[in-house]
């Protein structure tokens, strides 16, 4: 066994080494093949799957430079798995531009994640892909999930602590919604759950708004003020 393996100073003095070589590819406005391959590859999954050498010949890199980012496909995929999670929170975030009540706040979030469900190879991909690699790669799947996960903790924590909710735990209900959005949101965009957009985000938004009451249920408090229209009372 290599008698420096596991010492803090050498994983420091790579991760310094690493920030050098970012900071000078910074200054000298060179291109990242990471984020070159990722972005190759998302647009790849307009058109359904890829090769590694598709995502190479597309982000102008050899294969060989491939595999020095990534240890294999399904490490790519994962990584196309969170940024394309990133843009659709950033675009759910550039929705909420403007409102300012929390609770309103988090019933877009939560309604835009099902109406905003398109049926698309992109999202097809994202569906099957994230079920396949749960089975062999469920923790960076879940790792993968952080961007809509952050979001829903945050408009969970501001609503929460304005007294429109009552959440019993606020990290671990976020990870429900998360996963009950996913899915609802999957079943919906193929077309196995009838119904327009709007009726189905509305009967999963006051599903949600339910169960993040029901602390006030619990303690024998009272429910918190709904809000204004559009909060229906639980």
């Amino acid at each position: 066994m290599d008698e420096l393996e596991g010492r803090h100073w050498k994983a420091r003095a790579t991760h310094r080494a690493f920030e050098r070589m970012v900071e000078e590819n910074k200054r000298a406005d060179r291109r990242d093949p990471a984020t070159d391959l990722v972005t190759a590859a998302q647009a790849l999954t307009e058109h359904g799957d890829f090769t590694v050498k598709e995502v190479a010949d597309r982000a102008g890199v050899a294969v060989q430079t491939f595999y020095r980012h990534f240890g294999n496909k399904d490490e790519l995929v994962l990584a196309v798995l969170e940024e394309n999670l990133a843009d659709g929170c950033a675009v759910i975030a550039r929705t909420l531009t403007g409102i300012t009540d929390p609770l309103d706040r988090l019933e877009a979030v939560i309604r835009f994640s099902i109406a905003g469900a398109r049926d698309t190879p992109r999202l097809r991909f994202h569906a099957r892909e994230r079920a396949r690699l749960s089975e062999s790669h469920a923790a960076e799947v879940e790792e993968s999930l952080s961007p809509l996960r952050m979001l829903l903790i945050d408009a969970l924590s501001q609503a929460a602590a304005a007294g429109q909710i009552a959440p019993v735990e606020i990290e671990r209900d976020a990870d429900l919604i998360l996963h009950l959005l996913l899915a609802y949101a999957y079943a919906f965009m193929g077309h196995a759950i009838p119904g327009e957009p709007d009726q189905v985000a509305t009967y999963v938004w006051e599903f949600c708004l339910a169960a993040l009451r029901r602390g006030s249920i619990e303690s024998g408090a009272p429910t918190a003020p709904a809000g204004r229209v559009g909060h229906r009372a639980m």
